[in-house]
């Protein structure tokens, strides 16, 4: 079990959801390099993301970005900061 679990809503086309969710991802790994190691793509609609003390999965449907990420417990006292800026950078990318 995931926990953080985020599913978002997107008024776009898968392709236009997948460009917008490796922009979201890309610019994370830059932002915080620090804690991420890798973001890999296993298909079109699917990447997991690895770093200091999280492993991310984050994939695109017909209608929503669904992001499930599992923090290691030295990492579990900033979940409420972690989802709040996922939020943000999924309002940013899809709108509300």
């Amino acid at each position: 079990m995931a926990t953080i679990e985020i599913r978002h809503l997107h008024k776009t086309d898968a392709t236009d959801a997948q460009v917008r969710t490796r922009r979201l991802l890309a610019a994370f790994a830059e932002e915080k390099s620090e804690f991420v190691k890798s973001i890999e793509w296993v298909d079109e609609a699917r990447a997991v993301a690895h770093g200091r003390g999280f492993e991310g999965k984050f994939s695109i449907t017909a209608t929503e970005v669904v992001v499930d990420i599992d923090l290691s417990f030295l990492t579990r006292p900033f979940k409420g900061k972690v989802e709040s800026r996922l939020m943000q950078r999924l309002v940013a990318e899809f709108g509300d």
